[in-house]
C-alpha cells in the first residue's frame, strides 16, 4: 500500500487526469458494447466499433487528441474489430492526410522564407491606412484572408498579432479601447472563416470533402467554393459593420500611424528568390486544383481531371525538391519531415478510419444510426431538422475542438439527411448538408477551446469576458448565413 502511495505521489497531475479519464473511457466502451441492442443492422463488430469510437472521442475531449488516437488504433485491432492491416493502410494511406504533409511542406517555405510575414507587413502599409482606422481594419482583414489561404489561419494570427499589437502601443491604445479589440477580433473571426473558403491543402476543407466522398457523394472545387466563398463575403460584411456601428473606433489616435516606417522596413528587406519561388509554388498548386473545373478550356481540363487531388500538392514540392534557388533547393525531405506536426496527422488518419468505418455495411452503423433517429426526427421537416443540427454543432464547437465536432455531428446526422434525400422526403442534397454541419461546427470563437487560434488572441490581448457578446453575435450571424446562404448556393451547384 505504501509503495502504491508513493507512486502515486510522484504522478503529475497531468498523468493522473489521464489516468482517471483513460478508465472512464474503458468503461464507457465496455457498457456501449454490453448495453447497445445488436439490432436495427447493427453488428456485433459495430457495437464493438462503436463503443472505441465514442470512448476515443471522450478522451480526445478530455485528455488530447494524440495518444487516444494510437489507444484507438491499437484497440480495433487488438479486439479484432478491424484488420491491422486494414488499419494501418487507412491512417497513414488517406489522401487527406498525404494532402496535408505536402501542403504543410509548402505553407512552412512561405513561413521560414519571410513570403508570408512580408505579404502582412505590405498589406498594412498602404498609404491609405494613414488616419483612417477602418482601412486599417479592412487591411487586417486582407492580409488575413491572404495568408490564411496561402499558409493557415494560425500563422495568420501569429505573424499578425505582434504586428497590431506593436501599432497600438505606439499609437497609445489601451486594451480596452474599441479600437484594440476590434483590431483583434479582425483578426480572429476572419482567420477562421477564411481557412475553411477554400480547399488547398487545409485540415478543415479536407476533412469537410473526405466527409462528402465516403458518404457516397461528389464534390468538386467549384461546388466547395459555390458554398463557402458566399458565405466569406458575409462575414467580412458582417464583421465591418459591427465594428462601424457597434465597436466604432475613435479615430484621434489613429493619425499617428505610420505607414512610411512600414513602407521602408519593406524597402530595406525586400523579398528574396526564395520567398518568391515559394509563393509560385503555391500559386502553381491553386492552378493545378483549379484546372479540371475549368470546363472551358476543353482538353486541358480534361487532362488534369485525370489527376487525383493530393497530386496537386507533390508537384511543386517535388520542384522543389530539385529546383536549387540561390544554391539550394528550398526542401530537403530528411531536414523538414522532421518539422511537420504529425501528431495531427495521426489524428486526422484516426479521424479518417472512424469516418471510413463508420458506413461500412459489415458494422451496419449508418442503418443504426438512421434507425434510432428517425423516430426522434419524424415531426421535424428536414430545414428544422438542418437547423437543430447547425445550432447543436455551433455550441458544442465552442467549448471543444471543431474538428471532434464536426465528426461526432457529421456522423449522427449525415445517415439521416442521406436517407431522407433517398426516399424523397428531403429536396436537399445530403452533400450540401453535409457541408453546412462542417461550417457551422467551424464557427468557433467563444472559448480559448473552440480552435487552436483562440487560445493565440486571448493569451494577453482578449479577454473571454470582454469579447464574449460580439463573439456570440458572430457566431449566431456565422451559423444563419451559412444555412441561408449555403442551401441557395449549394442548391444551385447540386442542381
Amino acid at each position: 500500500m505504501n509503495n502504491q502511495n508513493s507512486i502515486a505521489n510522484h504522478l503529475s497531475p497531468k498523468v493522473k487526469h489521464d489516468l482517471l479519464f483513460l478508465a472512464i473511457a474503458a468503461v464507457i466502451a465496455i457498457i456501449l458494447k454490453i448495453a447497445v441492442p445488436v439490432d436495427g443492422g447493427l453488428t456485433e463488430k459495430g457495437a464493438s466499433f462503436l463503443g472505441v469510437f465514442v470512448a476515443t472521442i471522450f478522451l480526445w475531449i478530455s485528455c488530447d487528441t494524440a495518444w487516444p488516437s494510437l489507444l484507438a488504433m491499437i484497440a480495433l485491432g487488438v479486439f479484432n474489430i478491424i484488420d491491422a492491416t486494414d488499419i494501418f493502410s487507412t491512417v497513414y494511406g488517406n489522401y487527406v492526410c498525404a494532402l496535408v504533409i505536402a501542403a504543410m511542406t509548402i505553407s512552412a517555405k512561405l513561413e521560414e522564407t519571410g513570403a508570408a510575414q512580408y505579404i502582412a507587413k505590405w498589406f498594412l502599409s498602404l498609404k491609405a491606412i494613414k488616419g483612417r482606422p477602418f482601412v486599417f481594419l479592412l487591411s487586417i482583414i486582407l492580409a488575413t484572408y491572404v495568408i490564411s489561404i496561402l499558409v493557415s489561419a494560425m500563422l495568420a494570427v501569429l505573424v499578425l498579432t505582434p504586428i497590431i499589437r506593436a501599432s497600438m502601443e505606439k499609437l497609445d491604445v489601451r486594451k480596452e479601447e474599441n479600437l484594440y479589440k476590434a483590431s483583434f477580433l479582425s483578426l480572429f473571426w476572419l482567420s477562421v472563416t477564411a481557412e475553411f473558403m477554400v480547399p488547398f491543402g487545409k485540415v478543415i476543407p479536407a476533412m469537410l470533402m473526405n466527409f462528402v466522398t465516403s458518404n457516397g457523394f461528389e464534390i468538386d472545387v467549384l461546388k466547395y467554393l459555390a458554398i463557402t466563398v458566399p458565405i466569406n463575403i458575409a462575414c467580412i460584411i458582417f464583421a465591418v459593420l459591427t465594428f462601424f456601428f457597434i465597436t466604432n473606433p475613435r479615430t484621434e489616435k489613429f493619425s499617428s500611424y505610420d505607414v512610411e516606417a512600414i513602407r521602408k522596413e519593406l524597402a530595406d528587406h525586400p523579398l528574396s528568390k526564395r520567398a518568391v519561388f515559394s509563393i509560385w509554388m503555391m500559386l502553381l498548386c491553386f492552378a493545378v486544383l483549379l484546372l479540371p473545373s475549368l470546363k472551358f478550356l476543353g482538353g486541358i481540363a480534361a487532362y488534369f481531371g485525370t489527376y487525383e487531388t493530393v497530386l496537386a500538392y507533390y508537384i511543386p514540392v517535388i520542384i522543389m525538391c530539385i529546383v536549387p534557388v540561390e544554391g539550394e533547393p528550398l526542401v530537403r525531405i530528411q531536414r523538414d519531415a522532421a518539422k511537420l506536426p504529425w501528431t495531427l496527422i495521426l489524428f486526422l488518419g484516426v479521424v479518417m478510419l472512424f469516418t471510413t468505418y463508420t458506413g461500412s455495411a459489415d458494422f451496419g452503423i449508418t442503418a443504426w444510426i438512421t434507425s434510432l433517429m428517425s423516430p426522434l426526427v419524424a415531426g421535424f421537416s428536414p430545414i428544422m431538422l438542418l437547423i437543430f443540427a447547425a445550432v447543436i454543432a455551433a455550441v458544442i464547437t465552442n467549448f471543444i475542438s471543431n474538428m471532434v465536432t464536426m465528426t461526432m455531428v457529421i456522423t449522427v446526422f449525415a445517415p439521416v439527411f442521406s436517407e431522407m434525400y433517398a426516399s424523397g422526403e428531403s429536396t436537399i442534397h445530403p452533400a450540401v448538408i453535409i457541408m453546412l454541419l462542417g461550417l457551422s461546427s467551424s464557427m468557433a470563437y467563444v472559448m480559448p477551446s473552440s480552435t487552436p487560434t483562440a487560445p493565440i488572441v486571448y493569451g494577453g490581448n482578449l479577454t473571454v469576458k470582454q469579447v464574449l457578446l460580439p463573439n456570440i453575435i458572430f457566431v449566431f450571424f456565422g451559423v444563419c448565413s451559412a444555412l441561408v446562404l449555403g442551401l441557395m448556393t449549394g442548391g444551385l451547384a447540386y442542381s
